[in-house]
């Protein structure tokens, strides 16, 4: 079972300028160079780590920026999404902010905040059975209010790896799939003992 998973920060820059032949860039204004100057800060921070959850990532995918080489381009967009090592998640949009302000001198961006959560601790279920382990990615575990309040605590296990997620090679391996039908059946009934729920189950079994 996973005993925790990073954190999230999504955001999307949207640049604005004004399209023009690349022959005569004064007569546009490129909505590329702020942005590209804004990404390239955000890659060479040295964005800070954590000792359980290790280093804070990003990733960038450049969604427009322009429509030829020879036209200045006037509008352009990319979204950007960290997995977040580190509970202060603030600190990260506080830097990305200063980036913005810093590189964006004619007001050409605009900032869309997304998902954003820190990392999560997870519950365990047999931790000699099922060895737990840390994961850098995130889950729909941070939208369930009652988990990130404390009230109830949230399990996650699943057959497949992530290391073939999103590739053109992704699968899930029959057998293992089968298999995970037993565990989940033996995690519930763990986790219903654990629960002090002894006097149920001896009724349902």
């Amino acid at each position: 079972t996973i005993s925790g998973q990073k954190g999230c920060y999504i955001f999307t820059l949207e640049s604005k300028g004004k399209a023009a032949h690349s022959a005569y860039p004064d007569k546009g204004q490129c909505a590329l160079t702020p942005l590209l100057n804004i990404l390239h800060a955000i890659r060479n921070e040295p964005w800070p780590s954590d000792d359980v959850f290790g280093d804070t990532t990003v990733n960038i995918w450049i969604k427009e920026g322009g429509v030829a080489a020879n036209v200045i381009p006037a509008y352009a967009e990319a979204k950007v999404q960290f997995r977040v090592a580190i509970q202060d998640v603030a600190y990260l949009q506080r830097k990305v902010k200063g980036f913005i302000d810093r590189f964006d001198k004619e007001g050409q961006i605009k900032y869309k905040q997304g998902n954003t959560h820190g990392p999560i601790k997870l519950e365990t279920v047999d931790e000699k059975k099922y060895k737990p382990y840390l994961v850098s990615y995130t889950t729909d575990i941070p939208a369930m209010k009652n988990v990130m309040n404390g009230k109830c605590k949230a399990v996650l296990f699943g057959p497949g790896s992530i290391t073939v997620a999103h590739s053109d090679h992704e699968f899930v391996d029959i057998d293992e799939l089968k298999q995970s039908v037993v565990t989940y059946k033996e995690m519930i009934l763990t986790l219903l003992k654990r629960c002090n729920n002894d006097q149920y189950l001896s009724s349902k079994l």
